[in-house]
């Protein structure tokens, strides 16, 4: 079970090598790995992410460090990781947009977005766990809330057009409610447990104000 809670919880570590730090204009983003232009891209994709997180109740209060992996996958076991966020280190890992291309799920929710919509996605994934990693847990963990808010955010921080186009591919047997949101779920098929997260979220009567009470630490799908 610690094995998957890494892969899904974003837990994962990769190899590192020497590479230039980039400042971003936002002082609390820098960008590291990949060349000049990526770095500029990377910082304004995480910036314009922070701002969105933070118009929606996820508020990030710390500087955060986002390391480019210019690689096909990451390493053994955590093939399956796209990016990830290291608990308590301010420290996010991503695959380059090349290689998350390469890397990622041709199937499942995600499958009808754009390479470059859902890398950018992803950044605010990562940021929404980083986020979330300040909220006190009351259990052991509290893996189902914080993959919930990132699921949530991501789906949310799509284009309109991109939005639409999730979860078309998954098919559920019933509607979303607070005991679909699950551990089990999330282990048996993150794809499914996505879908249900956004179509329950959609579903609040206000969303953000929802996302506001479980980054304060009021909601919670763990047991």
């Amino acid at each position: 079970m610690d094995v998957l809670r890494n892969i899904v919880v974003s837990l994962c570590f990769a190899g590192q090598l020497p590479a230039e730090t980039l400042n971003c204009p936002d002082p609390l983003l820098q960008v590291t790995g990949g060349d000049a232009t990526l770095r500029a891209r990377t910082c304004k994709v995480a910036s314009g992410a922070r701002m969105f997180l933070e118009s929606c109740g996820v508020a990030l209060r710390r500087t955060v460090e986002i390391e480019i992996q210019i690689v096909k996958t990451f390493d053994e076991q955590y093939t399956s990781c796209l990016g990830l966020y290291h608990c308590g280190e301010n420290r996010i890992e991503i695959l380059s947009p090349q290689g998350m291309s390469f890397a990622r799920n041709k199937e499942g929710a995600f499958k009808l977005i754009s390479d470059d919509a859902y890398w950018d996605s992803i950044l605010v994934h990562e940021l929404t766990h980083a986020a979330y990693d300040k909220v006190e847990c009351p259990f052991f963990n509290c893996i189902v809330t914080s993959e919930y808010a990132s699921f949530a955010m991501q789906v949310l921080s799509l284009p309109k057009d991109q939005r639409s186009l999730f979860g078309q591919t998954v098919t559920l047997r019933s509607k979303p409610s607070d005991d679909s949101i699950s551990e089990t779920m999330l282990f048996l098929s993150p794809s499914h447990f996505a879908t249900l997260v956004w179509l329950h979220f959609q579903d609040r009567n206000d969303p953000c104000e929802y996302m506001q009470q479980i980054m304060a630490g009021q909601v919670f799908f763990d047991q």
